[in-house]
């Protein structure tokens, strides 16, 4: 994941409000318009991503 879409203000903190499940340790989920992606924190690697939702 680039850097500036790293950024807090792209991170969901109420995942299980927008039907994604919850993200392990480590993880966090990036919202980029209706797209959503599980990040790895420390390393910016995506895990999974969920388009269109």
């Amino acid at each position: 994941m680039p850097d500036p879409y790293r950024g807090h203000q792209y991170v969901i903190d109420d995942w299980h409000d927008h039907h994604l499940r919850q993200p392990p340790r480590g993880y966090h989920w990036i919202g980029v318009g209706a797209d959503y992606f599980l990040v790895g924190v420390a390393t910016g690697l995506v895990l999974e991503s969920v388009f269109g939702r």
